[in-house]
């Protein structure tokens, strides 16, 4: 009770969308208690960006947003990209997103 979509997909390291697209879950808001998920193998790669898993940060960006758009927590964000300060990411930034 009280998962969502995004903090499975984080739990499993895969990208939310990719694990919604790979459910048939058209609205990734919406999972219902008893629902089975199939977790795809191999990560989710990233949304947007380089491809491969990666993402370039843009005007804007917070490493929030970019964290919440790729389905992972702030902080394993942070973890894999060895960000000490999560306020502190800059234009042309790569990150890696799962």
């Amino acid at each position: 009770y009280g998962q969502t979509l995004s903090g499975i997909a984080a739990y499993y390291g895969v990208n939310y969308w990719h694990l919604a697209n790979f459910n048939g879950i058209s609205n990734p808001n919406y999972i219902y208690v008893g629902q089975r998920l199939c977790i795809p193998q191999g990560g989710g790669g990233g949304g947007g960006g380089a491809g491969g898993g990666y993402y370039t940060v843009r005007y804007g960006d917070t490493l929030a947003n970019i964290a919440y758009r790729n389905g992972v927590s702030v902080w394993h964000l942070a973890k894999i990209n060895g960000i000490q300060n999560i306020n502190y990411i800059y234009v042309g930034q790569q990150l890696r997103v799962w």
